[in-house]
């Protein structure tokens, strides 16, 4: 639950010598930001959130397998959550400096959205991976994860009622769809990429990436990616993703087919509106989404291939 607007304004502060100072000012401990050479975790999500006080007690930064833990800040952080009835207030100290946010909560099936009402990031709805399990409440912003502590609660918690395709319409949480955990390596070929052709999607009913290829002798990335996808007969989506260390990112909104034409236009992510075209082909449970230059190049048509998954 950061808040700031990007990873890099959250952990690109000098760390503090002294975490003395942190302590005194907000109840609970210091937290010093630390760097983990490993995939981050999948949110798994949770029914309930009980109403109480959380006191962050780690924060971790996972910079991939290989990667160098020693380009994270060890930026030093004390934070307390409270949550009551659907309602969060969050006060955060670093670097000596006290902020306080009040913030609506959603939640969903894997995905946790947080709409501000007061403070730095006031105005704006975020999308936030969780996963909550007994005193225990983790937050996931794509390859940033924080653990916090229930330090003082009550018998009760926060039902979100919303279920299945229903998850989409909470603020912020961009659907709750889990995703099918089997990664997919990008791979490259010398040819000619398919050619979109259309057809009926399957609707209601979760597409799993099976295969990630890069066509006209564009240079695979070496990137694993797991995608699931669904699109609904009332012509919304979920999408949620996983490449690499960068941890997951949830999308949602409307989408479009005309002919050959697929259009996400996104109205829920952590980057804001934006459409998202493909050509695409869909027939016998499989569909194929087509795109010049694709996510990771500037040359090259990237070619994703899912299968359907009743």
């Amino acid at each position: 639950m950061f808040l700031c607007a990007s990873l890099a304004g959250c952990v690109d502060d000098s760390a503090v010598d002294d975490t003395t100072a942190a302590q005194g000012l907000l109840a609970g401990q210091a937290v010093v930001t630390q760097g983990v050479t490993d995939d981050p975790p999948s949110s798994r999500g949770g029914d309930v959130l009980i109403d109480g006080t959380y006191d962050l007690v780690s924060s971790k930064v996972y910079v991939g397998p290989g990667g160098d833990p020693g380009t994270v800040p060890a930026t030093v952080v004390t934070e307390r959550l409270s949550l009551a009835g659907g309602q969060a207030k969050i006060t955060t100290t670093r670097d000596g400096v006290t902020t306080t946010a009040i913030a609506s909560l959603t939640f969903c099936g894997a995905g946790l959205g947080l709409t501000y009402t007061s403070g730095p990031d006031a105005g704006t709805t975020r999308a936030f991976g969780f996963t909550a399990r007994g005193d225990g409440l983790q937050t996931y912003d794509q390859n940033v994860v924080r653990a916090y502590k229930l330090v003082g609660g009550t018998a009760t918690g926060f039902e979100h009622p919303a279920t299945g395709a229903a998850c989409k319409q909470a603020p912020g949480v961009c659907g709750g769809l889990k995703i099918v955990d089997s990664w997919v390596v990008e791979q490259s070929v010398i040819g000619t990429a398919p050619v979109g052709t259309g057809g009926a999607l399957l609707l209601d009913t979760r597409y799993v990436m099976e295969s990630d290829v890069y066509y006209n002798g564009a240079t695979p990335s070496g990137t694993r990616d797991k995608i699931t996808l669904v699109m609904h007969g009332d012509t919304t989506f979920e999408f949620v993703s996983e490449i690499d260390h960068q941890g997951a990112s949830r999308l949602a909104g409307t989408y479009t087919t005309v002919d050959n034409a697929l259009t996400f236009n996104i109205t829920c992510s952590p980057f804001g509106p934006f459409p998202l075209p493909f050509t695409y082909n869909a027939q016998q449970g499989l569909m194929q989404t087509i795109q010049p230059g694709g996510a990771n190049h500037d040359t090259g048509t990237e070619c994703m291939t899912y299968h359907a998954v009743k």
